[in-house]
């Protein structure tokens, strides 16, 4: 089985983080931001997997390498199989695993989505990305993500 191997996290001057808020499903929010940027974010091949809450995340990434940035797009929300041991002696034998709602952040449980840009020497560009994300259809909101999160390595991998 693979592992992922984790970067250092960039310092905190050229990296932003911008918190989603939508009901578009993953790869219908890659295709926006993709129309809306114009970039490539593609899904890698491995999600970001949380042993303790048995749950897979997804993630897309862009390598711009005209403008020296890097794209990171992460679901924070996905369903996670849980199993209860205590109805295995009910009525309902077999039907004991339940899908439950988990997050990858859970500082941010409510943000469906965290875009992550490295490399952005300009204020002016975080502004005129978050103007950009708010035309995007079937987003609700967007924010400038300001809150710390306490497993934020899960930001980035190789």
């Amino acid at each position: 089985m693979k592992k992922l191997k984790l970067n250092p996290f960039p310092s905190s001057e050229n990296f932003h983080c911008f918190s989603i808020y939508s009901s578009l499903e993953d790869f219908r929010m890659a295709y926006s931001l993709n129309k809306t940027f114009k970039i490539n974010l593609n899904r890698k091949k491995l999600d970001i997997h949380e042993n303790h809450k048995n749950a897979y995340f997804s993630q897309y990434e862009f390598v711009d390498e005209t403008n020296l940035l890097t794209w990171k797009l992460i679901n924070n929300k996905t369903k996670a199989d849980y199993q209860d041991e205590s109805l295995s002696s009910s009525l309902f034998q077999d039907n004991y695993n339940m899908d439950v709602n988990v997050s990858l952040f859970e500082e941010i449980k409510d943000v469906d989505y965290i875009l992550s840009i490295e490399n952005i020497l300009s204020k002016n560009f975080v502004t005129k990305v978050l103007n950009k994300l708010q035309e995007i259809e079937g987003l609700i909101m967007a924010q400038v993500s300001t809150k710390i999160l306490e497993n934020k390595e899960n930001l980035i991998f190789s």
